[in-house]
C-alpha cells in the first residue's frame, strides 16, 4: 500500500493538486465563504484578500445578528451564510485547531445538511495557492512527500510494530489525498505517557523540553508519586514559565524538590534568539517575536546527569534541539517522545534521526491529537521494558 502512494509521478501530483481545489468549488472563480472565523480562518482572509480573491463571508458557530467584520469580511452564524451563499459559493473549512476535537468529515456533512453545495477543506486551497499559504505546520504539497519517497520508506522499514506503520500509511493518504476519513483517532491517555511503550521507572529523571505551564508534568508527577523519580522542565515562554511555576508552587514540598526548572529554549547552542512569547501552545522562535530567549544545548545543562526519558514538543525546534542533545544521548541512551507534526518532513526526518542517534532504540508513532496534531514519535530503550 505504502509503495503504491508513493508511485505516483510527481508531475501528476503537482498537477492533481493544482486542480483539486477548483474542482472542488465547481470551478476557477467561485465565491468563497470560510467557515470558521478563529485564527486560521483569520489566516486565510487576510490571504485571500492579498491574492485579490476576499472571501464573501465569515460563517461562525459563534456568531451572532450584527457581529463585526473580521479582517473586513462579514461574520454570519452557519445556517444564515448557507441561506445567502449556499448555492452559488463553495464553503472553505477553516477549522483546523490541536485544542479540539474538531474533524474535517463531520464539518463537511454539517454544511451539507444545512444546505451548501459545495465544500472543502482549506488544505485544498492552500494546495491551489501554495505560496502563499504553504507550508504551515505539517501541511505541503502532496509533491514534497513523494520528492522525499526513499526516506518515507526508510522510516516504514524502521518502524517497530504494525500500529505505528499503520499511523504512517494513514498519515501519507491525508497528506496526498486529502482523505481525512484516514486520520487516527488519538490513542488513550495523556501524551507522552504511553505504559505500554515506556513504563516510568522509580528512578526516573524526565527531562521536559517545552513544558508549557505543567501540563506534561502534571501526569508524570501522578504517576511516580511516593518514588524518587526527578524532573527537569525547560520553557522559555515569559507567561508559560510563570503558570509553570505558579503550577509547582501549589505541590506538596516532597513533589516540589523533585522538579527543577528553567526559564530556557534548548537548541543546538548558546545563543540569545527572538521568540514570539504568547502564553499559547503555538509561542516558539520567530524572527518577528517580542521578546529575546537564553538557548542552551541539552549537552551542557546535562553534563552531570543520566537523563533516562527525554520530551520534546518545541514548536519546530525539535533538529535543533536534538542536535543539541547528541553527546547525552550517546552516553545515556536515553528513552525520547519527539513531535513530529510541526513541520512537514518531521514525519521523517525526526524519527530517522532518533534512529541514527539511538540505533538500538524501538521506534514507534503514536496520535494524541485530532486531525493530525500531536503526533509523537518515540524511540524506547530496549532495556526500558
Amino acid at each position: 500500500m505504502i509503495d503504491a502512494l508513493l508511485g505516483e509521478p510527481i508531475d501528476d501530483a503537482r498537477a492533481r493538486a493544482r486542480a483539486t481545489f477548483d474542482t472542488l468549488a465547481g470551478g476557477p472563480d467561485r465565491p468563497i465563504v470560510l467557515y470558521g472565523a478563529g485564527g486560521l480562518g483569520r489566516r486565510v482572509a487576510r490571504g485571500l484578500a492579498a491574492l485579490g480573491r476576499r472571501p464573501v463571508a465569515l460563517a461562525d458557530r459563534g456568531a451572532r445578528p450584527g457581529a463585526a467584520p473580521v479582517e473586513g469580511v462579514p461574520v454570519l452564524p452557519p445556517a444564515e451564510a448557507v441561506e445567502r451563499y449556499g448555492r452559488d459559493a463553495v464553503f472553505v473549512v477553516s477549522i483546523w485547531n490541536a485544542q479540539t476535537d474538531h474533524r474535517y468529515p463531520e464539518t463537511e456533512a454539517t454544511l451539507r445538511a444545512l444546505g451548501a453545495e459545495r465544500v472543502a477543506p482549506a488544505l485544498a486551497l492552500f494546495w491551489k495557492y501554495p505560496e502563499t499559504f504553504l507550508p504551515y505546520y505539517c501541511l505541503d504539497l502532496p509533491e514534497r512527500v513523494l520528492e522525499a519517497a526513499d526516506d518515507v520508506r526508510r522510516l516504514d522499514a524502521a518502524l517497530a510494530d504494525a500500529a505505528s506503520r499503520d499511523v504512517l500509511l494513514r498519515q501519507l493518504r491525508w497528506r496526498l489525498a486529502l482523505d481525512f476519513d484516514a486520520l487516527p483517532l488519538p490513542v488513550d491517555g495523556p501524551a507522552y505517557f504511553q505504559a505500554d511503550l515506556v513504563p516510568l521507572r522509580a528512578d526516573e529523571l524526565f527531562v521536559d523540553c517545552g513544558a508549557f505551564d505543567g501540563d506534561s508534568l502534571r501526569p508524570y508527577l501522578e504517576r511516580t508519586a511516593g518514588t524518587g523519580a526527578r524532573a527537569l522542565a525547560f520553557e522559555p515562554d515569559p507567561q508559560s514559565f510563570a503558570r509553570l511555576s505558579a503550577f509547582l508552587g501549589t505541590l506538596p514540598s516532597a513533589d516540589r524538590e523533585r522538579v527543577r526548572a528553567l526559564e530556557l529554549a534548548v537548541g543546538a547552542r548558546r545563543e540569545r534568539l527572538r521568540f514570539a512569547g504568547s502564553g499559547l501552545l503555538s509561542a516558539g522562535f520567530s524572527e518577528e517575536g517580542d521578546v529575546e530567549v537564553e538557548c542552551v544545548p541539552l549537552d551542557e545543562i546535562l553534563a552531570g546527569e543520566d537523563p533516562t526519558y527525554i520530551k520534546m514538543d518545541l514548536e519546530g525546534a525539535e533538529p535543533e534541539a536534538l542536535a543539541g542533545a547528541a553527546l547525552t544521548l550517546r552516553r545515556a541512551r536515553p528513552s525520547m517522545a519527539v513531535c513530529v507534526y510541526h513541520r512537514p518532513d518531521h514525519l521523517w526526518s525526526l524519527p530517522l534521526a532518533l534512529r541514527r542517534a539511538l540505533p538500538e532504540h524501538s521506534l514507534h508513532l503514536r496520535p494524541h491529537g485530532y486531525e493530525g496534531w500531536d503526533l509523537v514519535c518515540y524511540a524506547v530503550d530496549p532495556e526500558r521494558s
